[in-house]
């Protein structure tokens, strides 16, 4: 089996669907694309996204010696929720994907060791100032759909973006296999876009996306309940919600509890998505529909921390929840 049959047979023997190869390189046009963005003031309260821009439309700047970029994928797709009070996002109704994906990553970065023992460099997974979907969208595992998001051709967009950054050439692993790497990415058989499609534009809950491929965050509902507490909490308060004292969080806002797939649900490659296999992402999914407006309004962090150990809901939704 030559090297890139194998990294691909072990990649999927522990979870991911698919996985590419590119150059690393500076990506000037994508920092002109960041900085309107910015600019727009679109970004909201995620300051960390106007910080180190450079860094992020350049990987070289991030890891020494960056040469190749690796990206996997690993789908989160969940069943139908039918939650007691409010929804919670797809992504964050088992384990923390952080964790579940870095540990895999790591195993990878193993394996190509076993082929090029000088190998090294860093894994991310929405860790770290990296273009991921740009990334997977080079290393041809899919297309930017006019909700922002990477759409896999197989798995839809319901898919969490991993990343290798390392010092291995292009040049060394084609010498080394005698295959160039876009032997990789047969051309697919249909061409893969949203066509004529404006469903996410037109069922956002927030109207957020004020263009095709253009999302406000200030508009959208998983800004909203993730990344803003402050507004959360005085906006709970003007409306007198159910927890005025708290943040806010407490309050589904269009349904949603913590974040929102909307934009997700009414997409038709999502529709036609085949099953995802990693039930880490949904561990919690059964008891987390299970619980009540009382008991949200009850949990807190140290509750929540044992019903819900490494949940992404102790990584943002809970300061919301807990904060007195």
């Amino acid at each position: 089996m030559n090297f890139f049959d194998d990294i691909s047979s072990f990649s999927k023997s522990i979870g991911f669907v698919d996985f590419g190869i590119t150059e690393s390189c500076a990506l000037p046009e994508e920092q002109i694309r960041l900085e309107a963005y910015l600019q727009a003031g679109y970004h909201g309260q995620m300051d960390y996204l106007a910080r180190n821009v450079a860094m992020r439309c350049n990987p070289a700047l991030l890891v020494e010696k960056a040469a190749s970029i690796w990206i996997f994928l690993a789908p989160y797709a969940p069943s139908p929720q039918t939650p007691a009070f409010g929804r919670i996002a797809g992504f964050a109704q088992g384990l923390d994907y952080h964790d579940q994906i870095k540990e895999r990553l790591h195993q990878v970065l193993s394996r190509i060791r076993t082929h090029f023992p000088e190998a090294d460099g860093r894994a991310f997974t929405d860790s770290a100032p990296l273009l991921e979907r740009t990334w997977a969208v080079r290393c041809g595992l899919g297309f930017i759909g006019r909700n922002g998001l990477l759409i896999h051709p197989e798995y839809g967009s319901r898919v969490l973006i991993g990343a290798l950054v390392l010092n291995l050439p292009i040049s060394t692993l084609e010498t080394a296999t005698g295959q160039p790497i876009s032997h990789l990415r047969p051309t697919p058989p249909r061409r893969l876009g949203c066509g004529h499609c404006h469903r996410c534009l037109e069922h956002c809950p927030g109207q957020a996306l004020v263009a095709p491929y253009c999302l406000d965050a200030r508009r959208c509902v998983s800004y909203q309940t993730l990344e803003e507490p402050a507004m959360l909490r005085s906006q709970a308060k003007r409306e007198r919600g159910c927890a005025p004292d708290r943040c806010g969080a407490t309050r589904p806002i269009g349904g949603w509890l913590y974040g929102c797939d909307t934009c997700q649900e009414v997409c038709p490659w999502n529709h036609k998505a085949k099953t995802a296999t990693w039930t880490e992402f949904t561990q919690y999914q059964a008891e987390l529909n299970a619980l009540t407006q009382a008991d949200w309004q009850t949990l807190d962090l140290e509750s929540l921390r044992k019903r819900f150990p490494r949940s992404p809901l102790l990584r943002a939704g809970l300061p919301q929840l807990e904060d007195r």
